[in-house]
């Protein structure tokens, strides 16, 4: 995939561009992901009993999670997370308790991971406001496709470096959620 900033020759370097430009690109191009999320997981059409101190439950083979955003995260990203730090494959998590249906974001990068299967999807883009995700959903290259499409993910990957990504990963989120909830300033 060639974009504005690749070498449109043999031979030529790939640029970097400015991130102030570069954000606002990234940012269209994954929204335009994200609104087609809930075509990409099943859902129940059904949210499910939750325990009290947790938003979500998810269980990944004998191991269960128990989501909060208290931690920073939307709850099914903060199990996620925790599934990540024991090393277990996250395409096998499965949802156990959830007190709501997941916004777009959420459900985009549960596909993202290779689960399909979620309660309840909320249309409402206000959902993900505030969002975040564990860095690695924005590091490994399969994951970030899957996560902000082909466009964004070249965007993101190719023509920023590893420091500029973890700098500018919260203003790229923000960015998005606020595109989606259509409040750009």
């Amino acid at each position: 995939m060639l974009c504005e900033y690749c070498p449109k020759g043999s031979g030529g370097r790939v640029q970097t561009p400015p991130a102030d430009m570069v954000v606002p690109k990234i940012a269209g191009e994954w929204v335009v992901w994200v609104r087609a999320a809930a075509g990409r997981v099943e859902t129940s059409g059904r949210v499910l009993p939750v325990k009290p101190d947790a938003d979500c439950v998810m269980s990944f083979g004998r191991r269960v999670f128990e989501g909060s955003p208290k931690r920073g995260l939307h709850a099914e990203m903060d199990c996620l997370q925790q599934a990540r730090t024991f090393g277990l494959p996250l395409e096998t998590g499965e949802f156990t308790d959830a007190a709501s249906g997941c916004c777009l974001i959420c459900a985009s990068a549960l596909a993202a991971v290779g689960i399909r299967r979620v309660p309840a999807v909320d249309p409402d883009p206000d959902a993900c406001m505030s969002w975040h995700a564990p860095a690695f959903l924005f590091e490994d290259p399969l994951l970030c496709v899957g996560l902000m499409g082909d466009r964004a993910a070249h965007l993101w990957l190719r023509h920023l470096n590893a420091p500029v990504r973890r700098q500018l990963r919260g203003a790229l989120t923000g960015a998005t959620t606020r595109l989606l909830a259509g409040r750009w300033e």
